[in-house]
């Protein structure tokens, strides 16, 4: 991005579902200074153009060809192409990355978070890194989550809600996070994994409603057990746990800790949070493994994959 003359405070543009890279490309967005602006990846091209020339985005980051012909940008990057690229070749431009992320202030921009557009234009809000810092620490204060606590993430981070707790959040409480493959897979991975705390919407427990409705309603008389064990399933109320204030965190059975290897560290929150050289040491205890690799958005690159 700095080779394509993205400078501190310039806005990038950045599309696509949740995976690893999506995180990656939104902390180095920001480890130079710029601001990331998230598009929902089910956005119609004349959305992602409104968005673009609302926010006067000069860059942008697509998680594949199809994601990239929705943005009338002159450069588009692409996470299968040019960002596996950047993280093979290894970091590049430390020394200007560093100054960059060290004149980067508490209430400089962030991030500018727009509204899907479906009931009208997409409406922009600004965020500083203060924000989102603030926020983090926050809500983690307030809940009962900390190091042994694991996140399923599926809510899209195009969505304030689900990027600041999903990532920032969970930062913070210093647990698991894992990424999703979309909500038609949520049930196979919330068996699989097993999450202690997991952020949702309204509008997921309505669709898992309406889907118990129509299992229910596709009973025959004839299999009555089964249709008073839904019914009795559909009418049970859920524990206090699970009906948390403004911040829908649902906590549930608790599993015991998987490896992780790679942390992320955001600028403004890692410096709030007062994350030194010992943040490997503090890692590898909190997940039980021997190799921790701390990604630093001014001079670290993904580690590869151990088999």
């Amino acid at each position: 991005m700095i080779d394509a003359g993205v400078k501190p405070g310039d806005c990038v543009v950045l599309i696509g579902d949740n995976r690893l890279e999506w995180m990656i490309c939104d902390f180095a967005i920001q480890a130079i200074g710029a601001v990331t602006v998230p598009i929902y990846p089910n956005s119609t091209p004349e959305i992602a153009a409104k968005i673009i020339e609302n926010s006067e985005a000069v860059y942008g980051i697509a998680s594949d060809e199809r994601a990239a012909s929705k943005l009338g940008l002159k450069t588009v990057a692409r996470m299968d192409d040019e960002v596996a690229g950047w993280i093979r070749s290894g970091p590049t431009h430390t020394a200007e990355i560093a100054r960059r992320l060290a004149a980067i202030k508490p209430d400089d921009l962030c991030t500018i978070v727009y509204t899907s557009g479906t009931t009208g234009d997409p409406k922009g809000v600004e965020l500083a890194h203060r924000c989102v810092a603030d926020i983090s620490k926050s809500a983690a204060s307030v809940h009962p989550i900390g190091e042994t606590d694991a996140a399923l993430s599926f809510l899209p981070w195009a969505h304030v809600f689900g990027r600041i707790n999903d990532i920032f959040v969970g930062m913070v409480f210093g647990g698991q996070m894992w990424i999703s493959r979309g909500a038609d897979h949520l049930a196979a991975e919330l068996h699989e994994v097993q999450p202690t705390v997991m952020c949702s919407v309204p509008r997921m427990y309505e669709k898992m409603y309406a889907a118990v409705l129509v299992r229910v309603r596709g009973l025959s008389y004839r299999r009555p057990r089964e249709h008073e064990a839904v019914r009795r399933a559909r009418l049970h109320h859920l524990p206090d746990d699970l009906r948390l204030p403004r911040l829908a965190v649902a906590v549930l059975p608790r599993r015991p800790r998987l490896p992780v290897g790679v942390v992320l560290v955001q600028p403004v929150l890692a410096r709030e949070l007062r994350l030194d050289d010992g943040i490997e040491d503090a890692a590898r205890r909190a997940v039980d493994v021997h190799h921790v690799h701390v990604l630093r958005p001014s001079h670290d690159v993904l580690p590869p994959v151990a088999s």
